[in-house]
């Protein structure tokens, strides 16, 4: 099902360029949805998903390495090529996360030093810690995970972080009324499920007993045990 996603994914990729276009909008007669389609219109390309499309291909390519060589092969070099196309038309030179994301993926596939240039930058001026993001926690996460050289100062300065962040969610989904780390002015499921991506990574780690509690009490509260389960 992810390779037919791939497969797709790389038919958004401009072939000259490299360049990936950003989505593609479906326009239906008349406004009614249930009628055939009136038009197909394909977004530009933009930097952002040339950014995306790089991690995400990047990611694939070395997930897909046992299944098929091949495809998974070019899948690395589509991922390059968007790659490229980023780093010869981007105009800020500050690493944002999806940059970063990209680039530890890309280093974690290949290795090769001059996708490291952008993973150090990134982490040496700590930005993942002022905008902690999904992008950012991938990106750690992947840099953790590699097996090619990696700066073992950054390392202990993410896992200390994503410990942190671990205890912080902890500690307000004890005082909660569903155990969970929202609370009614934040009712927002999908930072929610982004905290509980957090406790995870954390608990996969070390194991602890109090994170798994707190995990299972967010899937209770997804699954229906909300303020909300009475209206349904």
């Amino acid at each position: 099902e992810i390779k037919y996603e791939v497969d797709w994914l790389q038919k958004m990729q401009e072939k000259e360029t490299g360049a990936i276009y950003a989505g593609v909008t479906v326009y239906a007669k008349d406004g009614d949805s249930s009628s055939k389609v009136a038009a197909i219109y394909v977004e530009p390309t933009s930097l952002e998903s040339g950014k995306a499309f790089a991690m995400a291909l990047a990611k694939f390519s070395y997930l897909y390495q046992n299944y098929d060589t091949e495809y998974a092969t070019g899948c690395l070099k589509a991922a390059d090529r968007a790659w490229k196309y980023v780093e010869l038309n981007g105009k800020d030179k500050i690493v944002d996360s999806m940059e970063f994301a990209a680039a530890t993926e890309l280093y974690r596939a290949s290795g090769q030093p001059s996708y490291n240039q952008y993973v150090v930058q990134y982490l040496r001026e700590e930005a993942y810690k002022t905008n902690w993001d999904d992008a950012a926690m991938m990106g750690c996460v992947t840099y953790l995970s590699t097996k090619h050289a990696v700066n073992r100062g950054y390392c202990e300065s993410i896992m200390n972080f994503l410990m942190e962040k671990a205890e912080e969610i902890s500690y307000i989904a004890r005082e909660a009324v569903y155990f969970t780390a929202g609370n009614k002015e934040q009712d927002n499921c999908g930072q929610l499920l982004f905290e509980m991506m957090n406790l995870s990574i954390v608990n996969r780690i070390i194991s602890n007993h109090e994170y798994e509690t707190v995990i299972e009490n967010h899937l209770h509260y997804f699954l229906g045990r909300n303020e909300k389960a009475g209206n349904h």
